[in-house]
């Protein structure tokens, strides 16, 4: 839980890679469409205000990016709204994340202001409610087996992250096994079908986008990478 809270500045980097709006969808003013489901980039900039303001002056990390935040705010409440379609479809359950649940899973202390205003924060429940209900998906999909083009994928995000000090890809490589990736993948492949039969669209100030997921090398590291959901 230390890791949700040290991304709630901003949140958990969340890229999906989607085709831009077209024809009637152009709206500048909106950001991204899941079917019927419009975010204008209002929206965004409402939530990401709160979500900013529930961090103390003191904490916050240097100015923030507009453009790269509205991006993240974007794309947690894509991908959340986007996993929720995919689990209804198949019939399973998840956790609901009340206010309540908020609170208690960002390790705040009930009762005080803070904690009542991430209670409330529709972003922060989004960010908690998505990787709940990617944990559900993981573990449902059918694994598929790493192509090189896939381990090379992770390996750049890693190399991204500046967590591999110079090592080479066939190094890692090895690691990069289906045990490993192979339920990533087969969520992927399930989000990138869903992209396309929920009409996803995003706006190309904010694509492109990808599926964050945990992954653990050996005992002492464990990293986030992005996984492109653009088709190929």
């Amino acid at each position: 839980m230390q890791r949700v809270r040290r991304l709630v500045p901003l949140a958990l980097v969340v890229v999906l890679g989607i085709a831009g709006l077209t024809g009637c969808r152009s709206n500048p003013a909106v950001a991204a469409y899941v079917g019927g489901q419009r975010y204008t980039v209002q929206d965004l900039d409402g939530l990401l205000d709160d979500t900013i303001a529930l961090t103390p002056p003191e904490q916050r990390q240097g100015e923030i990016n507009l453009g790269s935040g509205r991006q993240e705010v974007l794309q947690v409440l894509v991908l959340d709204e986007l996993a929720a379609k995919v689990v209804a479809a198949r019939g399973l359950r998840v956790q609901e994340i009340t206010p309540e649940i908020t609170v208690q899973m960002l390790g705040l202390e009930a009762g005080t202001e803070r904690a009542d205003a991430a209670g409330r924060n529709d972003y922060l429940r989004a960010l908690l409610r998505m990787r709940s209900t990617m944990e559900t998906l993981t573990q449902a999909v059918d694994p598929v087996t790493p192509t090189e083009a896939d381990q090379r994928e992770v390996f750049d995000s890693l190399v991204d992250q500046g967590q591999l000090a110079g090592r080479k890809f066939e190094q890692i490589q090895v690691s990069l096994t289906a045990e490993l990736l192979g339920r990533h993948l087969g969520l992927r492949n399930v989000l990138i079908d869903a992209v396309e039969r929920y009409h996803v669209v995003v706006n190309p100030r904010y694509a492109p986008l990808s599926l964050p997921v945990e992954i653990q090398l050996g005992s002492q590291m464990s990293a986030y990478v992005m996984i492109s959901l653009v088709k190929r």
